[in-house]
């Protein structure tokens, strides 16, 4: 028995079997390789509508897929994936599955392209995508959600105000929407938001919408056509008004609008306007307000004189200095003056404060010349004046002081001739020996000096005190910095968008107390170009109309980067050596 088996286990008997068994391994290789296959939820689909490219990968596949062929031709909004096995005849059968929501970038015959798994790759597919939606939410006055732009002119002058609104309809309920802002290329012009978000509905051809209405204030800053971009509206529509709470129902579908581009023919400083200072606006005043009223002068009292200038569709930042008009024979203290923007959903409202205190130094009769600011009336087409008229003052004399010496010694010489002295009245000369009690000394003399002397003491107190003062102001000061910048930091680190903004102002307050910045985009202007680029990301979060998921961090960061460079850049300012002829 046992010869008969060692005679059958011949050479050719084993090389049967290891071919046999390499072919086995082969065909179970072969059939454990993955099978996968490309679906799309829908097929054709619309511009701005998303759908679903699904991937099932029958069996294991080499490694995970890499889903960037897809940007070329789509926008990725979401990927999700699921594994699932069954057993069939007592055979285990394992697939899996990723959800991939995606948007196409254009419309036509659009490739999905092949997507690898490792050394496993997908096979192409294709899909129709047609310019206008299949279902609902086409772009258009019947669409479920459209976006509509308009400007109050085309046609304006550089730098004058043009009203843009933004209306989105939505006749559907939506979530995670958000909503872009208004962008002109190149900055080729200055963008404010005015006021709040107004909300009403409306019907359109029988349809109910709701309305969210938004409004700009867009000041072009060169003349030709620029173009506002399209304003973009993204959100997710659900099949009914409750699938969009309810994590059973039918999965939402995010949706994309636009709005068309607007495109304005900017006029650039028309020849007819001949003032210093370019000025576009709808309206203009220029007004005075005096402490007292009526204002009365009197020499050694210091007065108030407070000149208001407001344009009806210009910024503060625009307004033009006033001329001066302090006369001679008076001393002036002017304060910074005051900007402000007072905004409403039909523009903004800018005005120029400057106050100025003054103090006669004689009396007289005194003439405060006219004020004239030539401004462009954006309405008419055409330069206008805003004016103040001369006035007239008279300053009397200081109590105890005789008015008519006071006013012969303001009275200048007539231009051409020369002063002649008076005549000196001829008097006798008494050499009597001065009246008892006088000692000799004269009792106005000794008075006057000890007036001087308490006056002397009282300025030098004044002084003392005054350096005292600006030394813990200056302290003060520095210390509301570091506590603004401590804030700062926490407000940032906790992720508050409208805390940052607060105190981004304050600080800008701070370290600009003569120029104080009016919004964040001035602040920007001034700042160092990484913390502008974190300042307009940080406008975007809090301007959109559902904010998004700011982080503090990158901000903070900048932020800190730009405060070295500035302490870096007054450090090598003062430590200049003045020019040799200087010396």
């Amino acid at each position: 028995m046992v010869a008969t088996l060692k005679k059958s286990i011949t050479p050719g008997t084993v090389l049967r079997g290891i071919l046999c068994a390499t072919l086995l391994t082969l065909a179970w290789g072969a059939q454990a390789r993955a099978v996968i296959g490309v679906s799309t939820d829908r097929n054709p689909v619309g511009m701005n509508e998303s759908f679903q490219i699904t991937f099932r990968a029958d069996g294991s596949v080499d490694g995970d897929p890499d889903f960037a062929p897809l940007r070329k031709d789509f926008q990725i909004l979401s990927t999700s994936q699921n594994s699932s096995f069954t057993i069939i005849n007592n055979k285990i059968q394992r697939s899996k599955t990723w959800s991939v929501t995606v948007l196409p970038r254009h419309s036509g015959t659009l490739t999905i392209p092949p997507i690898s798994f490792g050394a496993d790759h997908s096979p192409a597919a294709s899909v129709q995508v047609s310019k206008t939606a299949t279902t609902q939410g086409q772009q258009g006055d019947d669409a479920d959600i459209h976006i509509e732009a308009q400007v109050s002119t085309t046609h304006p002058y550089v730098q004058s105000q043009v009203i843009y609104t933004l209306r989105l309809y939505r006749a559907v309920p939506t979530a995670n929407a958000s909503l872009d802002e208004p962008q002109v290329a190149n900055g080729g012009a200055v963008i404010e938001r005015l006021d709040e978000d107004k909300n009403y509905e409306t019907q359109v051809n029988g349809k109910l919408y709701s309305v969210v209405e938004r409004k700009y204030a867009v000041y072009p800053q060169t003349s030709g056509p620029i173009t506002i971009s399209p304003v973009k509206f993204q959100g997710q529509v659900a099949p009914d008004t409750f699938a969009l709470l309810n994590p059973f129902g039918p999965r939402p579908r995010t949706v994309a609008r636009e709005s068309a581009p607007v495109t304005l023919n900017v006029k650039p400083v028309p020849a007819g306007f001949t003032g210093s200072h370019w000025f576009p606006a709808k309206h203009v005043t220029l007004t005075e307000e005096w402490s007292k009223d009526p204002p009365t002068f009197k020499v050694g009292e210091p007065i108030t004189r407070t000149l208001v200038l407001t344009a009806d569709g210009q910024t503060s930042s625009q307004l033009p200095e006033l001329p001066q008009w302090v006369p001679g024979g008076f001393r002036s203290y002017p304060d910074q003056p005051q900007l402000k923007d007072n905004k409403n959903r039909n523009g903004i409202v800018g005005s120029r404060e400057e106050k100025t205190a003054l103090i006669p130094n004689r009396p007289g009769d005194y003439e405060l010349p006219a004020m004239t600011i030539p401004w462009w009336n954006v309405n008419s087409g055409k330069m206008e004046q805003a004016t103040l008229p001369q006035r007239h003052i008279i300053v009397a004399a200081a109590a105890g002081q005789p008015a008519d010496q006071g006013t012969a010694a303001a009275a200048p010489t007539p231009p051409g001739k020369l002063a002649t002295p008076a005549p000196v009245p001829q008097t006798e000369v008494n050499t009597a020996a001065p009246p008892a009690g006088q000692g000799g000394h004269n009792p106005w003399l000794l008075l006057s000096l000890g007036l001087a002397a308490v006056w002397l003491l009282t300025l030098i107190a004044w002084w003392l005190s005054r350096r005292r003062h600006s030394a813990a102001g200056a302290e003060a000061e520095a210390d509301s910095q570091r506590q603004v910048r401590r804030d700062l930091r926490a407000a940032c680190l906790s992720h508050s968008p409208a805390r940052v903004r607060e105190l981004l102002l304050k600080w800008g307050r701070l370290t600009w107390p003569e120029d104080p910045p009016a919004n964040l985009g001035e602040i920007g202007v001034r700042s160092h170009p990484a913390l502008a680029e974190e300042i307009r990301r940080l406008n975007h979060a809090l301007y959109s109309q559902i904010p998004g998921d700011w982080r503090g961090e990158a901000f903070w960061q900048a932020f800190e980067h730009a405060q070295k460079q500035r302490q870096q850049a007054e450090q090598v300012e003062q430590g200049r050596l003045e020019p040799l002829h200087r010396l």
